[in-house]
């Protein structure tokens, strides 16, 4: 079983052409790929922010997951958020998405319900324009208060556009 993303870094001439194949040979078995894509970039001049630090909470309200932060250059970023995340009950589910200056980004946040106990990456990606003055950051919030969510080696990554 694979659940998350596989991320293959590789080096294209311009000409190559990548293809992405998978095989099942037992018949008693299937593949699905949901909400798939392929992403290919070229960038230079990216900048990441990584934390270990495992983040907690049990707040119905959207908190800010710690360490994450970043006031980006004028422009407009593609912006990847990567980690893995738990939540300690059946049947509860929370919400994470990006934030300029503690204002939702529209269409960035989501809903997730992972099984109970079982660490589950979450990968969120985004185009976002900045002004040069406003602070990105990532919240999150349980939908109720008995479960608590954990986000372990979480990161995001900016890669300006224009």
């Amino acid at each position: 079983k694979l659940n998350g993303s596989i991320q293959i870094p590789s080096v294209f001439n311009g000409t190559d052409i990548l293809t992405v194949r998978y095989k099942v040979s037992n018949a008693d078995c299937y593949a699905s790929i949901y909400e798939s894509n392929l992403l290919i970039i070229n960038f230079v001049s990216a900048s990441q922010i990584n934390s270990i630090n495992t983040f907690m909470t049990n707040s119905t309200n959207p908190v800010e997951i710690t360490d994450l932060t970043n006031t980006p250059l004028v422009g407009v970023y593609l912006v990847l958020f990567n980690s893995v995340i738990l939540l300690n009950k059946n049947s509860r589910t929370c919400t994470i998405g990006f934030y300029k200056n503690n204002i939702l980004v529209s269409n960035t946040n989501r809903t997730i319900g992972p099984l109970s106990n079982t660490k589950t990456s979450l990968d969120l990606i985004n185009t976002i324009a900045f002004s040069g003055s406003e602070v990105l950051s990532l919240k999150i919030n349980v939908v109720n208060s008995d479960v608590t969510a954990s986000i372990y080696d979480r990161k995001i990554i900016l890669i300006p556009l224009m």
